[in-house]
């Protein structure tokens, strides 16, 4: 049974990408409901099974991985390349939050509580804000809001009934009846309990943050004070009446008859109840007369056989709140855009006003974009206050968040020359603050890469600037040496530290580049953006088949017994079997990452491949459409989807309504690869239009970038661009060409390399992201653990015994349980110490720190094995103690 439960955590916390279809959501409930029902009465099981929820959410932005980094960089271990806690996590918050919601389901339809299950849901209701955000909160009680309200028939009922929506004396009482419910018509009061302390999370934070708004305005708290408190995010995220509400829609539909009600969307009604239960539990209630009037009105309205003159009284009282709300929300706002948690918006309408403690408090993304408005209007003053805050707290820099803000906003030497004073200081600041936040970008890496002996041969295979620069970023964190000794931000010729060790990255054509300093890395990032691609020629031709060429010929030049390639390339790596084969008999491995996230993303939204495929992405909430104009000259989009004639389909259009993506996909087949259908033959003709921007303080002039892959014959060929404007005046042609048929035959499908890791260690990792990176040079570091982990079980795909590898002796053996433990115990401590407040017992590492030095005494293996099984210092030191004593 522990195997068992050992190996679904190891499910949960490794195998699992982001459910997009019903038939995912329903795998991972069934996986929870597994776990549940595995983990018994064992106190042990439960604390584990936390921390692996905690484990998927866990990211780099959470408030917890922030405070841990400024606690490193305030003890200067920042740049210690030993494994550290705090910096593991998956960053998945669609898991996190089914999981945490089927939990609470599971709860609300029981007729007895289960303690247990309410124990999980209480450490997670108290982890969540650290390890996700205030989002997380606020997520999560729209969506325990949202199972009670549908669980109850009598109110869906009434939802169905409903003949508009606000202004409608229909909706004060479907409202006054779901706020009911959920204070206390829930039937389990374990659920009861746990929705309540959700929802006290969000208005105690509410109340502190108001506090903070009050004591700021009445000049008690200590402005100068960097240490002194601020308001969270969580008024952003709160829910509120206009959320969920429907938008306006591309298609054209039929009008609705005046005889047919109108349904609230459940989305909309979830979020206007969620407002008022919030909002209650606050300070309002006690301060606002006005407020905890109108809200016991509506309480007090029944909602059965009430009179008009009641329907509009109640009407009235929920105008009167929603007003009350949206002037708090509004309060929030001011602060925000005072202390400069809106920067952009300040600069706009009065640069000189921006003062250093509006600097100094700012949010990450305003910095960011703060730094790019004042490098263009040339605001010298306003880049000054910003190098000055990161030179005055290292915590305050903030490191590019993916290779492709990198790139779009780092300024070359060209561009940055200019004969006026002000050009010359523009330069000189802003080099100063690419400077900082490229160190920043390195340190926030190297803290995800665990050291082994393990030797990495790093290698970008594509022609493209996001590749090299993502490989650059790769060798930078895989690399040991003193980031500040050899770039300060004038960028000094001075010699690399004798003690320093430098990654080598390979880049097409042969070239080798030891990447020993930051100065290194400053030096090859300016040539690799400024230069024309053609300097960088790609390893790939059209067809892929010169990309496994490369790949081969590095495996039999470059890598040597017991090494790890790690290819930055985007095409999948068909490995001949003399390939694989070298690789076995060398015990050697490989992980590929794909910078372009492209294909990831069709894969998510459940994309059909054609004959011809065309995809088109981009990184905004933004409403970006693609249009294709087929030979027939009958035009595919959002507006006629299919022509049967024409043989196409757009299957993929996104960012249409809420909710939007950030990272969103749209995609046309024509023909069908599967089964053998050509597409029809001649021009064809894509174009990209901006249908509507989405993004906040988005205007005319604001660009957005996008690709196009169009994928034929076998070949994907790239196109780039931006729109500007909407409608027909942000229209792009981004290609044109002209299809004569099929001149390669159709492929069978194939086993790729990753599909055959049974054989030799092949992985991947995809995305443009720091997360995305991080994720890839975990990848590595733990090949060393993976190909010991191969060679103790020693086994086929078929269970047999193999004698091609032999047996380490003396080793730890590694199971399920240590491989999920190795990941939950580099989780900060604070997550531990809720666990085990709440549950109670032992703590969770020492119970494994008992049970481990049992069977290394038993089993008479040395210490060093345990540290080379992966498991953190602390750890180790624990087991040490008690072997002493076993």
């Amino acid at each position: 049974m522990s195997a068992e439960f050992d190996n679904a955590l190891n499910t949960l916390m490794g195998g699992l990408s982001r459910p997009k279809e019903d038939e995912n959501i329903k795998f991972l409930e069934d996986l929870v409901d597994s776990l549940v029902e595995l983990c018994g009465d064992d106190e042990s099981k439960w604390k584990s099974l936390v921390l692996a929820l905690t484990y998927k959410r866990y990211h780099l932005k959470a408030p917890e991985a922030k405070m841990s980094l400024k606690e490193a960089l305030a003890d200067k271990k920042s740049d210690n390349s030993s494994s550290s806690r705090g910096t593991v996590g998956n960053g998945e918050r669609r898991i996190f939050y089914i999981a945490i919601t089927h939990l609470f389901q599971k709860l609300l339809n029981e007729e007895k509580s289960n303690d247990l299950v309410a124990s999980v849901l209480d450490c997670l209701i108290q982890i969540a804000p650290l390890a996700g955000g205030s989002r997380d909160v606020c997520t999560l009680i729209e969506s325990f809001v949202g199972a009670v309200l549908d669980s109850n028939e009598s109110l869906m009922e009434k939802n169905g009934q409903c003949l508009d929506f606000f202004g409608q004396e229909s909706l004060s009482l479907l409202v006054t009846s779901g706020v009911k419910l959920c204070m206390d018509g829930i039937q389990n009061d374990k659920a009861q309990e746990t929705l309540n302390n959700l929802l006290q999370v969000a208005a105690d934070t509410l109340d502190q943050d108001k506090n903070i708004l009050e004591a700021r305005a009445s000049g008690e708290s200590d402005k100068d004070n960097k240490d002194t408190a601020l308001p969270s995010t969580l008024h952003v995220f709160v829910p509120h009446r206009d959320r969920g509400k429907p938008r306006k829609k591309k298609k054209k539909k039929t009008a609705t008859p005046a005889t047919t009600a109108k349904k609230v969307p459940n989305r909309q009604l979830h979020n206007t109840v969620a407002e008022l239960l919030i909002w209650s539990r606050t300070s309002l209630m006690s301060s606002n007369k006005a407020f905890a009037g109108s809200y016991n009105r509506i309480l007090e309205s029944s909602s059965d056989n009430i009179s008009n003159d009641s329907k509009v009284k109640a009407k009235r009282a929920l105008q009167c709140l929603h007003t009350i709300i949206r002037k708090e929300r509004k309060k929030f706002n001011e602060f925000a855009r005072k202390e400069g948690f809106m920067l952009s918006d300040l600069f706009r309408q009065d640069r000189d006003a921006l003062k250093y403690q509006q600097i100094v408090k700012g949010k990450d993304g305003d910095i960011n974009k703060l730094t790019k408005l004042a490098t263009k209007s040339g605001a010298t003053n306003v880049l000054s206050l910003i190098t000055t805050r990161f030179a005055s707290d290292p915590s305050k820099i903030t490191h590019f968040e993916s290779v492709q803000s990198l790139v779009q906003g780092w300024v070359t030497a060209t561009e940055l020359d200019g004969d006026t004073e002000v050009d010359k200081e523009v330069a000189k600041q802003l080099k100063e603050i690419q400077l900082a936040r490229l160190k920043a970008t390195i340190r926030q890496l190297r803290q995800a890469y665990k050291r082994t002996e393990r030797e990495i041969v790093l290698a970008s295979l594509d022609s493209t600037v996001d590749s090299h620069v993502a490989a650059l970023l790769i060798a930078a964190a895989l690399g040991k040496w003193e980031i500040d000794t050899d770039g300060d931000a004038q960028m000094s010729d001075a010699d690399t530290p004798v003690d320093s060790v430098g990654c080598n990255l390979h880049l097409p054509g042969g070239v080798v580049h030891t990447v020993d300093s930051i100065k290194k890395v400053c030096d090859l990032l300016m040539s690799i953006i400024s230069s024309d691609p053609v300097i960088f020629p790609s390893m790939a031709d059209s067809d892929g088949s010169a990309t496994i060429k490369a790949v081969v010929n590095m495996v039999e030049r470059y890598l040597k017994e017991n090494q790890t390639l790690l290819a930055v390339s985007s095409v999948d790596l068909k490995l001949p079997p003399e390939s694989i084969e070298t690789l076995v008999k060398r015990n050697c491995s490989i992980h590929r990452h794909d910078v372009d996230d492209i294909q990831e993303r069709l894969n998510r939204e459940g994309a059909k491949n054609g004959d011809i495929t065309i995809s088109l992405s981009w990184d905004t909430h933004d409403d970006l459409d693609l249009h294709v104009f087929l030979p027939t000259g009958v035009e595919i989009s959002y507006a006629n989807r299919a022509c049967v004639e024409g043989k196409a389909t757009l299957d993929v259009d996104m960012n249409a309504s809420s909710p939007y993506s950030n990272t969103p996909v749209e995609n046309v087949f024509v023909g069908d690869v599967d089964k053998h259908e050509e597409a029809p033959h001649g021009k064809y003709k894509v174009v990209v239009q901006n249908y509507g921007y989405h993004a906040k303080n988005a205007t005319s002039t604001t660009e957005i970038p996008w690709q196009v892959v169009v994928n034929k014959n076998g070949e994907k060929e790239k196109f780039t661009g931006k729109c500007l404007n909407t409608g027909e005046a942000s229209d792009v042609v981004a290609c044109e060409f002209e299809y004569t048929g099929r001149t390669v035959p159709y492929k069978e499908k194939e086993q790729s390399p990753e599909a055959a890791a049974n054989t030799v260690n092949i992985t991947t990792s995809v995305g443009r992201t720091l997360e995305a990176l991080t994720q890839a040079i975990k990848a590595v570091g733990q090949q060393e653990q993976m190909d010991e982990v191969r060679q103790l079980l020693n086994e086929d795909e078929s269970g047999e015994q193999t004698e091609e590898r032999p047996t380490l002796s003396a080793t730890y053996e590694v199971t399920n349980r240590d491989r999920n433990n190795m990941l939950i115990f580099q989780l900060p401590a604070r997550f531990q110490t809720i666990v085990n407040k709440v549950f109670g017992g032992g703590e969770l590492s020492n119970q494994c720190a008992e049970t481990i030095a049992k069977r290394m005494v038993q089993d008479k293996i040395p210490i060093s094995e345990l540290k080379r099984a992966g498991y953190p210092d602390d750890i180790v030191e624990s087991v040490r103690e008690k072997m002493k004593v076993v």
